[in-house]
């Protein structure tokens, strides 16, 4: 089977071994199973290589993009790059289809779904619509709010043979059914996970000296983007009151975005920066090192924080804070599994980490609890891109019958 993915957004970087996993597992996953992969993708030029058996295949479009601190500015210019991404990777699509002959091609993220729909409706074979969550549900009353998300909206419309929609916490389910998604079509899993990223015998001490962090200091640690909405400012804002009441404490934030110099001037003016580390971005098998290293693990989201570093501090049994908001508290039992807090009380964020930063049973039971939910209800990888592969093996079948193949 030849699979053909058009993406809005990078898989993987094989410069330095980072991305979003659920990208890359899930189209390596088809390669393992031995199908061919071939995933488009837009960047400052054209280049061809294989990833892992993935073929990649980057096609040049450039748009300028205003900074997310200009806020309207940069809605404007996001939204005109939306719309000038389609011709842009019909052209590439059509080029890549025509040499590659593909039996089905997927849309990742909303803004490749009408590219993958167009292009599958010209040359006859079935489109696959693939989202990993969704902003949209927050603009869906009253209706016309929705034309302000008219790109988003479109997706759930576009005509395919699924929409598989990652169940992150963001409510697609409920975006899908309002916006008429065929309940058959739809298909609303959660990602898997790495359940070898459990490795309770993780060297800390070494850990801490590699860092600089004191031996006796507690680590809260944050494994995200530095994009605005993923909240890393709710953590450093929280900082000054929390070592007010606990100074033996070193916050870790792993990741790299946009946000990064505005979040490290926003330690500096708060006089926490000797007890923050930033530490980049990070290959994924460094992962369960920082993670099994952490005392709290803390999510800061808005929408939702059902992201996959979420429930991989399930997976390692670290004691999870994070926010109330979307269907987080479907996944994290207050209390029980890890301590939520309200999104619009903030105020309490500081509160509730020094609580479980000093006392040590409490974080331990918590933690002990998000271990065994994890080994109790979570996929691994395997078995959740088992699960897709046989449904896209089985449309490709069905059409293939239905053409005379």
């Amino acid at each position: 089977m030849r699979v053909l993915s058009i993406s809005f957004h990078p898989m993987w970087d094989d410069a330095v071994g980072v991305g979003m996993p659920s990208i890359f597992l899930g189209q390596h996953a088809f390669v393992d199973a031995g199908h061919r992969v071939r995933f488009l993708y837009p960047g400052r030029d054209n280049r061809k290589y294989e990833y892992q058996g993935v073929e990649l295949h980057q096609f040049r479009f450039r748009w300028p993009v205003a900074s997310p601190r200009h806020r309207w500015l940069h809605r404007i210019t996001a939204k005109i790059y939306t719309w000038a991404f389609l011709p842009a990777a019909f052209t590439a699509a059509y080029r890549s289809a025509r040499d590659m002959r593909p039996d089905v091609i997927y849309g990742h993220f909303y803004p490749a779904a009408p590219v993958a729909w167009l292009l599958a409706r010209l040359l006859r074979m079935p489109n696959v619509t693939r989202m990993y969550g969704t902003f949209l549900h927050a603009w869906l009353s009253p209706w016309w709010k929705r034309i302000l998300k008219f790109e988003e909206a479109l997706a759930f419309r576009i005509p395919c043979a699924y929409l598989i929609m990652t169940n992150d916490g963001t409510r697609g389910d409920d975006c899908a059914h309002a916006l008429g998604t065929p309940a058959h079509r739809f298909k609303f899993w959660r990602n898997g996970i790495d359940k070898s990223v459990y490795q309770p015998d993780v060297d800390v001490d070494a850990f801490k000296r590699a860092l600089e962090i004191p031996a006796t200091d507690r680590i809260v640690m944050s494994i995200t983007r530095l994009v605005e909405w993923k909240g890393v400012h709710r953590l450093i804002a929280a900082l000054p009151a929390v070592l007010d009441q606990f100074p033996g404490v070193t916050a870790i934030i792993v990741g790299d975005g946009d946000e990064r110099r505005r979040l490290e001037s926003m330690a500096r003016d708060l006089g926490v920066a000797s007890k923050v580390r930033f530490v980049g971005a990070i290959p994924h098998s460094q992962t369960p090192e920082y993670m099994n290293a952490a005392d709290v693990f803390v999510s800061l989201y808005r929408v939702s924080n059902v992201g996959n570093p979420l429930l991989e501090a399930l997976c390692c049994g670290r004691c999870i804070v994070t926010l109330s908001n979307g269907a987080t508290p479907k996944l994290i039992e207050h209390g029980v599994t890890g301590i939520l807090v309200d999104e619009g009380r903030l105020d309490e964020l500081p509160r509730a980490l020094i609580d479980v930063l000093r006392d040590g049973e409490k974080r331990r039971r918590l933690a002990a609890a998000a271990r065994r939910y994890a080994v109790e209800h979570l996929q691994t990888w395997p078995e959740r891109t088992a699960m897709e592969i046989r449904l896209i093996e089985d449309l490709v079948r069905e059409q293939g019958r239905r053409l005379g193949r």
